[in-house]
């Protein structure tokens, strides 16, 4: 028998992008693009099509560098800034109330310029992260309306907030006495703003416990007459008076 010889020219066709062979725009798009498996995606999209449709409708706009809020970058940055502010929480209070006292001594000022640096780094992630309208039920991508929506929500606050005033009052602040400057005092207390973000922290905080679907019962001794029962739940926090008999609560 005749051996066949292919006479066809061989043709390479483009399989699918490994990830060694992706650039960085394209690690970054994809990074912004929603993803199914986050927290949101899961609220909002009821079905892999709903979720396919919004991915179209992000191609569509060709804003690459638009974060969508339900990706993978949004929430690992969001997870990173509840850290963070949970720090700040807990330093900038500090700085303003006793730092005018020893500055040479506590150095937590410095500590937080690091703070301050992410702080305006998430300044400017947030101008270019999308948020979910809840009247319109719909994806807000376009980078206008992002920018009008922060700037009616925290932006303000946030910039007043992450400006290291601690630093910029340096020359002029002295000891508590006669000659002591009040208003530098009082520029100081500015950063504490940041204490505004506490709902942000406490929405994140309690994300977690959806993600990793958290479910226990706490229970506290209260005087001879019962206990209180403390338990978290994915949908709601609830307090519960027990007796020896029985439970009478609220959520």
């Amino acid at each position: 028998m005749k051996e066949h010889v292919c006479k066809l020219k061989h043709t390479s066709y483009p399989t699918s992008t490994s990830r060694e062979d992706l650039t960085l725009k394209e690690t970054l798009k994809r990074l912004f693009e929603i993803n199914a498996n986050t927290p949101g995606a899961k609220q909002y999209f009821y079905s892999q099509a709903a979720v396919r449709a919004e991915k179209r409708k992000q191609e569509s706009l060709g804003l690459w560098w638009v974060v969508h809020p339900f990706s993978s970058w949004r929430i690992l940055w969001d997870l990173m800034m509840t850290v963070i502010f949970m720090i700040a929480f807990l330093s900038i209070p500090f700085t303003a109330c006793f730092i005018n006292m020893s500055h040479d001594m506590i150095r937590v000022d410095s500590f937080n310029l690091l703070i301050y640096a992410f702080c305006w780094l998430d300044i400017l992630c947030n101008c270019m992260s999308g948020y979910y309208d809840v009247n319109e039920v719909v994806v807000e991508l376009a980078p206008r309306k992002i920018f009008i929506h922060y700037l009616r929500t925290f932006l303000l606050l946030d910039v007043i907030s992450s400006i290291p005033w601690d630093h910029v009052t340096l020359p002029w602040r002295r000891l508590p006495g006669d000659d002591a400057y009040h208003l530098v005092g009082v520029v100081n207390l500015l950063n504490c703003l940041k204490l505004t973000r506490y709902g942000y922290v406490n929405s994140q905080i309690l994300q977690i416990f959806q993600v990793t679907k958290v479910r226990k019962k706490y229970r506290f001794p209260v005087g001879h007459h019962g206990s209180l029962r403390f338990s978290i739940s994915r949908s709601s926090i609830s307090i519960t008076k027990c007796s020896a008999r029985s439970c009478s609560g609220f959520t």
